[in-house]
């Protein structure tokens, strides 16, 4: 069986379009068939030539898919505990780890030695079918993996590896917000997906900062309570908050 794949070499060329042949799996390892990918700023990043990446790759690592295969020995349960099965659909963390490495052990394993990073690998002939441009993923033995409800669509899943994930992240490391007053500066995607979970963390005022109206106004969408232009070509503030007010 095949994976029709984009393969990526460099800023000054498209990406290749090749069937990549799907390895047999090995121990622990999860296939997945691909069915929505998003493309991280880092992607754009390094499609454009702004940031420098192992070549050729495959970029993606925003990915949901269904489960089409377990290698032997692999987990048949997610990282919360729930049984997994052929079919179902499922989000993975950006990264496969040793799970005893000492700062796995302290509890950021993103961070340990010897780290697989999906969308982020060099592509060769003994490692394949690491990034989202492609139809299908093999899943490393130590990927947090989660299954995913099915009223959470694909174009709201794709993010929570990684967009979400960085700013639950942040909120964990901040502390309590609850009956907060709080500045978010930048309403792009980490900023409303900070706007959301702000208000849902019990947050009593969230003030968005931006340089884009447009992006401002979208916030209100996402539990903003006031807005703070930076620029405007020469229109000035759009709203300010009284100085009185303070952020905590």
């Amino acid at each position: 069986m095949q994976s029709k794949t984009a393969i990526f070499h460099s800023s000054q060329s498209p990406c290749e379009i090749v069937n990549v042949s799907i390895p047999p799996l090995k121990k622990g390892e999860i296939l997945v068939r691909n069915s929505f990918v998003t493309l991280c700023r880092s992607d754009l990043n390094t499609y454009s030539g702004k940031r420098k990446e192992k070549s050729p790759t495959i970029l993606g690592h925003e990915v949901v898919g269904r489960i089409t295969e377990f290698g032997p020995d692999a987990h048949y349960v997610d990282s919360r505990g729930e049984g997994l099965a052929l079919g179902d659909r499922i989000t993975w963390a950006i990264f496969a780890g040793n799970p005893l490495d000492r700062l796995s052990q302290a509890g950021i394993p993103q961070k340990a030695a010897g780290l697989f990073k999906y969308g982020h690998e060099l592509y060769s002939d003994d490692s394949t079918l690491h990034g989202g441009l492609s139809e299908y993923t093999v899943l490393r033995k130590h990927t947090p993996v989660v299954k995913l409800p099915e009223a959470i669509k694909d174009k709201t899943a794709a993010i929570i590896n990684c967009a979400v994930a960085t700013v639950a992240g942040a909120l964990r490391i901040s502390g309590e917000v609850a009956d907060k007053k709080i500045l978010v500066s930048g309403a792009g995607m980490l900023g409303l997906i900070a706007c959301a979970m702000l208000k849902a963390n019990g947050a009593a005022m969230v003030f968005g900062l931006d340089r884009s109206v447009q992006r401002l106004n979208f916030a209100r969408n996402f539990g903003i309570d006031g807005l703070i232009l930076m620029h405007a070509n020469g229109d000035g503030n759009d709203w300010i908050p009284d100085p009185a007010i303070g952020f905590d």
